[in-house]
């Protein structure tokens, strides 16, 4: 997948492996790109999440419920991503961006229900 142009205009910054991208409690105030690496999202100790995939998007969910950060977001290799520092601003300015987290968030929605389902059993 090609990174939007919007998105590969940002400043990147670079994680090495074991780095942390976003500790959980941490404010909502920046949003991430992938742009390469692998990185896996940690709450409680426990995977819920891996990213490889470059245009992903890293802290969208604390950044839409405006509440601290829900897992820690961890580098698994070298890793870059691109930054937006004010990510309400940018995303308000790039529709189609905000039209593609918006799409990511139902993916992973869906990709979790089958868990929710069993756990309710």
């Amino acid at each position: 997948m090609a990174i939007p142009d919007g998105i590969s205009q940002l400043p990147v910054a670079s994680y090495s492996t074991g780095d942390r991208i976003i500790a959980a409690g941490g404010p909502p105030d920046k949003l991430r790109f992938l742009k390469s690496g692998r990185v896996e999202v940690v709450r409680d100790g426990n995977r819920i999440a891996l990213t490889k995939t470059p245009g992903g998007v890293l802290g969208e969910l604390s950044l839409q419920l405006d509440t601290e950060a829900t897992a820690d977001v961890v580098a698994l290799e070298d890793t870059e991503v691109h930054v937006a520092d004010a990510p309400l601003d940018f995303l308000q300015s790039h529709p189609e961006i905000c039209l593609q987290v918006a799409k990511i968030l139902a993916y992973r929605l869906n990709a979790a229900s089958p868990y929710l389902v069993d756990v309710k059993d």
